[in-house]
């Protein structure tokens, strides 16, 4: 009788920076289009959603940013080319992005080659260091 800890294969973590805490979310965006490998090349640009997200503090606002991003891929089946950060309210924790892209085409390969669940808030902490934004964030895959 017993166990021990494992270290299961079901997260992934990047490193993100940014100048401001714009950038910061953009940069957050794009490393996670980047880690499920979607072709972006591959998506027309005749659609768009836009969305707006309420917050308690910044480092909430990241994390529900990244994860509407990955409702709007699951969900929603809306294939994001590109995105405009159209306002962004710190004061309040609040951000409105556009997204542009199209409705997922079940006969389309989009290329997505790794499955995120969702964006932890495992250890989440935005921090400036020598002027530069930067924060580690954790996805369940």
């Amino acid at each position: 009788m017993g166990y021990k800890l494992i270290n299961p294969k079901a997260d992934i973590g990047i490193e993100v920076w940014g100048k401001d805490e714009k950038e910061l979310i953009e940069e957050s965006i794009r490393a996670l289009l980047d880690l499920i490998e979607i072709d972006r090349s591959q998506i027309g640009e005749k659609d768009s959603m836009t969305v707006e997200i309420e917050s308690i503090d910044s480092e909430d606002l990241l994390i529900s940013t990244l994860n509407t991003v990955i409702y709007l891929l699951d969900a929603k089946k809306f294939a994001i080319k590109d995105f405009q950060i159209e306002n962004l309210d710190l004061k309040n924790y609040r951000v409105k992005i556009k997204f542009i892209g199209e409705k997922w085409k079940e006969n389309k390969d989009y290329g997505i080659t790794r499955e995120i669940k969702a964006a932890t808030y495992h250890n989440i902490s935005i921090k400036r260091e020598k002027g530069v934004l930067k924060t580690e964030i954790i996805f369940d895959v």
